[in-house]
């Protein structure tokens, strides 16, 4: 379903010499609730809301068209003094215009809410498209189950946290700010924040906006007829000091979370991104190599693509000979896995 939201650009209350905005994007799945001039609001099943608002004002954090650097930090302090945290922060491109998007995360006993925002800058004034979801029934299976399959594979180690003494501590390295892992704040992002980790939990809170988000960052086109007034495109800063840190996480272990649960579509998406990001970034590890191919192996398997499966597991023998050699004592052991799939 489309909808066409017109925004009469505050002519009558602010400014006469603003005429009507429009924005254009899917909004399947949401429920209109509310609407007035500057302001349309709807809700979905789950009781998420979307607000998508103009703003006769120039958005104060892009007026003077800072880098994803500069952002990132404005939206951390933002997020810090409500007792929220940033989750991601990046400069995206719809249709044709570079705008920023942002998701915070909050504490809300016993649960947390999120909330995505796209910030649209206008020359003299902004649009502003907010999704706000808290986690409801069973809150924290995400985190459960994420943290207990960490905790099988040795990718978390609760040693130091048992050297802690009694009290109540973090997991180390389960909670981190995405783009500055010193910086400590009232609420983190944490490891279960993992986008990859969407997929296998789609109704929870924070891959709902990402995934509602992402549909109008798709989908969002302007009313050509809408007299609309761009501000100066944002800048783009690619430096590696302005990426995300690396995840905590191997692919292995999203992959093999995947692979329990039988979701071996999923399973092929994580690996392949993996292995492609190797590629470009030259960080292959042999053994790494050989493990992912081996669970796009049962990937491919569990979907029936048989003579792809084969050549994933050949590649895995291969990858492992290649890095401990034909007379390893494992390499037997493992050829024989590898035939008997």
């Amino acid at each position: 379903m489309k909808w066409w939201n017109r925004f009469p650009g505050c002519d009558e209350a602010v400014d006469r010499d603003q005429t009507v905005r429009a924005l254009h994007f899917d909004a399947e799945g949401w429920e209109s609730v509310k609407a007035r001039g500057d302001m349309l609001e709807w809700r979905d099943a789950l009781g998420n809301t979307l607000h998508v608002c103009f703003h006769a004002r120039v958005a104060e954090h892009l007026a003077e068209r800072p880098d994803i650097g500069s952002l990132r930090a404005f939206c951390r302090r933002k997020a810090d003094t409500g007792g929220g945290a940033v989750v991601s922060v990046e400069i995206v491109d719809i249709a044709g215009i570079p705008c920023l998007k942002a998701i915070d995360k909050y504490e809300r006993r016993p649960a947390y809410s999120y909330e995505g925002a796209i910030t649209i800058p206008l020359a003299e004034s902004h649009f502003a498209i907010v999704m706000n979801a808290t986690e409801h029934g069973d809150t924290g299976v995400r985190e459960a189950m994420v943290t207990s399959h960490l905790l099988d594979r040795g990718e978390l180690d609760l040693s130091r946290l048992q050297a802690a003494g009694p009290g109540s501590h973090p997991i180390p390295g389960w909670f981190r700010d995405p783009y500055d892992p010193g910086y400590e704040g009232r609420t983190l992002c944490s490891v279960s924040d993992d986008a990859r980790f969407d997929a296998l939990f789609p109704d929870h809170p924070l891959s709902r906006v990402r995934s509602c988000l992402a549909r109008i960052e798709r989908t969002l086109t302007f009313d050509a007829a809408a007299p609309i007034t761009f501000a100066t495109p944002l800048r783009i800063d690619d430096n590696a000091e302005s990426a995300a840190a690396p995840s905590p996480i191997s692919a292995e272990a999203v992959g093999s979370l995947y692979l329990r649960a039988g979701k071996y579509a999923d399973v092929e998406k994580v690996i392949t991104d993996a292995m492609g990001q190797a590629e470009r970034t030259s960080a292959a590890d042999p053994m790494s190599v050989c493990r992912q191919n081996l669970l796009l192996g049962f990937a491919y398997e569990g979907q029936r693509k048989l003579v792809d499966a084969e050549a994933a597991f050949r590649k895995a023998s291969d990858n492992f000979r290649a890095a401990l050699g034909q007379n390893h004592p494992d390499t037997p052991k493992q050829s024989t896995i590898l035939r008997a799939s």
